[in-house]
């Protein structure tokens, strides 16, 4: 038997302490690592994550040329091949791959080949990861969370769109074998881990990690390992994973093939408390992510034309971003200290993001010929669809010098509009607005608009009536239940909708627990049983305000919840339900001051759908997920929660439900009623046998919270009825620009990129070390499509590339059922 052990030890960004004091102590043991190298040359170690190089080279600048050569020697070998680990299933697809972009050619520049993927502490692993990794270059993968097949080391993943990457499970996880410097005990110890591991040896062969999180290198390892041969008559080595992962492709036709998301807790926990725990920063990941990627998209679009690309400040902003990805951080799972560093790098890559759209928009503004009767507005859409969807901006109207506005097309038509909010000056003319529009906007471009003056200025109207309707669906408030009825075609298809459930949670950051005999109840059952709620907990709910606001533009249902215990108010929420002309989607915005700590939060959505399972989207792609999964005997019981980007859909053959959210991804179907988590209310990272550990008061998320979330009621397949377009229409933004009237060579409208409506467009770019538009998209709906790909500049070749923007081969314009594809377009750049 040949034993390859292999020496490491888990680096964390951030987790129960700061990213200086964790840069510290795993910079000494790099330090360490080099000073038994420099006495053993037979002793190996894996390193993974740039950012651990990065704050090495910080602390010990004198000992970087001595790192990188014994790199190159193969003494030390880079896995990974990302600037952090991240958690694979909430951030987009694109973060991913930004974490690989901006890493793995770096690792490869200071000492070889990456081959490895080493995600071996993130909380499960998405359908598309095999997909991922082989188009960046990787061979193999290790990981430990998320398997739930029969009891395996080694397999071939096959992943959604049918890729295939050999992986290493870590059945015994990374960090099961820690070995003293005693060298007898050291040995026995080693011995029991590889009998323990023996029967899933593949032809002898066994890779046996040793290692802990921030674990000193052990001086002592090649005397442990002479001695464990010596007693074992085995072939033990000190190895690093690649050398054990090439000898196991050699009986690679042999392994058991697995086709199935990695999300499961069989053999070690995946920690689905973490889908919901500190919310915000769930909700902050998505809007910068949404953010980044468009302004990106413009920013390509202005180069296109002649700008400068503002490549560095792009990249430093994306980085900042993917530092929050690590997976102790957006999984909320840390102490409250490392979410004050989170929040800063949140905000400093949304002011570099928000400065780059303001120097953007002004670019293509001056670039267009704004003549016309009014106020120019351009406004961009990054999306690669043509889009009809309702934007938020505000007007500087001085110059009007008028009582009232609207806002027309460069055509001519009028665009409903509603004021929110306006300042009128002495003579009550009106100067500064803050408007909801409607706009219909060119694939991955911008359109002008015009901004007249008029008599009227355009505001909802408040009634009494509690009943809103469009050309799709009516919507009646119920007071007395606190909920709403959805109708369509006359049709009751949403009875009890958007009801409010709170429940005890004694669980932590990894875990919510909702005890048997706790607090649970309905908005719904404590507004219709009033003294039955008195005796238990003597919570008083009251629907405390509701009315209806109309405009042009939309009619709304407002109404405040509010909830009272001893005088104490719990939370007052108060909820928009809005639905728009011509849209055939239902909103919702939920502003909530919350004070109701340990609990969990969710909004619920009884429908009529009968079925086992629905479609979720993840990371690139989606996937059919069981409504309940059968875990018994599992180290963790299923909950039967999953983790979402976008949207779900719940169908029978007839019909569905669709549920649209903005950085809200816990997600269940329990019955027939869709549960999402709006919040939860925890004060520790864990209850340890001990007691709790680490108090975080901030996870109770005392305080106020704004959410937003939009369901779609349809006939059919949520492939005929594009819910996929829908939801990021919903979540991408629209940019705005007021501009000034000037001659500019560009006409009003242009469109720079259109794509098939089944293709999810994450990147529109210019590459990373030449002058090509580098454009990757997903296909979303599984199925073979012969790609429309409609460019708006002139360009001379398009190639396929690999995620790294490697030229492969001139494209065929085909994809492949949920293929990933980045295609790199030469092209004719205009004089700037």
């Amino acid at each position: 038997m040949k034993v390859f052990l292999i020496p490491h030890f888990h680096y964390d960004t951030e987790w129960v302490m700061t990213k200086e004091e964790y840069a510290k102590v795993a910079s000494q043991n790099i330090k360490r690592l080099l000073e038994i190298m420099r006495k053993n040359k037979d002793f190996k170690f894996v390193l993974d994550q740039y950012l651990l190089l990065e704050q090495f080279s910080k602390f010990y600048p004198s000992l970087w040329g001595e790192l990188i050569k014994r790199i190159k020697e193969g003494r030390i070998e880079l896995v990974c091949g990302m600037y952090v680990m991240p958690d694979a299933l909430l951030p987009g697809v694109e973060s991913e791959i930004r974490q690989i972009l901006y890493a793995k050619p770096l690792f490869e520049k200071v000492g070889g080949e990456v081959k490895v993927g080493w995600m071996i502490d993130a909380f499960g692993q998405h359908s598309q990861t095999p997909q991922l990794f082989k188009k960046a270059g990787y061979k193999y993968y290790t990981f430990k969370r998320g398997y739930r097949g029969e009891p395996t080391m080694d397999f071939i993943w096959k992943g959604l769109d049918g890729s295939e990457i050999l992986v290493h499970y870590l059945l015994f996880s990374y960090d099961a074998l820690w070995l003293p410097e005693d060298v007898e005990l050291g040995a026995k110890l080693l011995l029991n881990a590889i009998e323990r591991a023996k029967p899933h040896a593949i032809h002898g062969h066994l890779m046996v990690l040793t290692g802990s999180d921030f674990s000193k290198p052990n001086p002592k390892l090649p005397e442990i390992v002479k001695r464990a041969r010596e007693i074992s008559g085995l072939d033990i080595r000190i190895a690093t994973p690649i050398e054990f992962l090439r000898e196991i492709e050699k009986f690679k036709d042999e392994l058991p093939i697995v086709e199935d998301e990695m999300i499961f807790g069989r053999y070690h926990r995946v920690l689905p408390g973490c889908y919901s725990s500190r919310i915000n920063v769930k909700q902050k990941y998505r809007e910068v992510e949404f953010l980044l990627q468009g302004v990106e998209t413009l920013s390509t679009f202005a180069y296109i034309l002649g700008k400068s690309y503002p490549k560095a400040r792009l990249k430093k902003a994306w980085k900042l971003l993917l530092e929050n990805a690590f997976h102790d951080v957006i999984c909320g799972c840390g102490i409250d200290e490392i979410y004050e560093s989170a929040e800063k790098r949140f905000e400093e890559s949304k002011s570099l993001a928000f400065e780059l759209l303001e120097r953007g928009m002004k670019f293509i503004a001056k670039c267009v010929n704004t003549r016309g009767d009014g106020i120019p507005l351009i406004l961009f859409n990054p999306l690669p669809w043509e889009r009809e969807e309702v934007a938020e901006f505000s007007i500087d109207l001085t110059a009007l010098e008028s009582k009232g506005f609207e806002i027309v097309s460069h055509e001519g038509e009028e665009i409903p509009y509603e004021a929110l909010n306006f300042e009128l000056d002495e003579e009550g003319k009106i100067t500064q607005v803050r408007v909801l529009g409607k706009v219909k906007l060119p694939p991955l471009g911008y359109k002008l608009f015009y901004v007249k003056p008029s008599n009227e200025i355009k505001v909802q109207e408040k009634t009494e009536e509690l009943k809103i309707e469009n050309e799709f669906f009516k919507v009646v408030f119920k007071p007395e239940m606190g909920t709403i009825d959805i109708y369509s075609n006359g049709e009751l298809i949403i009875e009890n909708g958007n009801d409010l459930e709170i429940s005890t949670d004694v669980g932590d950051l990894y875990y919510s627990i909702e005890p048997k005999g706790g607090y649970k109840v309905k908005l719904s059952e404590a507004l219709t049983k009033p003294e039955y709620l008195r005796d238990i907990a003597d919570i008083k709910y009251d629907i405390v305000e509701m009315f209806k606001s109309s405009s042009e533009l939309r009619e709304s249902i407002r109404y405040t919840v509010k909830a009272i215990w001893r005088e104490e108010t719990l939370f007052e929420a108060k909820v928009i339900v809005s639905l728009y002309k011509g849209m055939p989607r239902i909103d919702f915005k939920l502003d909530i001051d919350f004070n109701y700590p340990h609990t969990i939060l969710r909004v619920l959505f009884p429908t009529k759908i009968e079925s086992e399972s629905f479609y979720s989207e993840i990371p690139g792609g989606v996937v059919k997920r069981e409504k309940v999964v059968e875990s018994k005997g599992w180290v963790e019981e299923h909950p039967s929660t999953y983790p979402v980007q976008n949207w779900i859909a719940y169908e029978d053959n007839e019909k569905g439900v669709a549920l649209i959210n903005a950085g809200l991804p816990e997600h269940k179907i329990e019955d027939n009623t869709i549960k999402l988590t709006l919040l939860r209310s925890v004060d520790v990272v864990s209850w340890g046998n001990a007691g709790p550990r680490f108090y975080t008061p901030k996870a109770l998320m005392i305080g106020k919270h704004t959410f937003r979330y939009s369901l779609v009621p349809y006939k059919g397949s949520w492939k005929e009825n594009k819910i996929h377009k829908i939801a990021y229409s919903f979540n991408a933004p629209i940019f705005v620009h007021q501009t000034y009237k000037h001659e500019g060579s560009l006409p009003k409208e242009l469109s720079a990129l259109e794509i098939n409506d089944n293709l999810v467009l994450t990147a529109f770019k210019k590459g990373e070390r030449d002058e090509d538009i580098v454009v990757r998209f997903f296909e979303t709906e599984g199925k073979e499509s012969n790609v429309e790909l409609n460019l708006g500049f002139e360009y001379l070749k398009v190639e396929e590339s690999d995620l790294l923007e490697n030229p492969i081969k001139e494209w065929n314009f085909k994809v492949k059922p949920f293929e990933i594809t980045t295609l790199k377009i030469k092209h004719k750049k205009a004089k700037s």
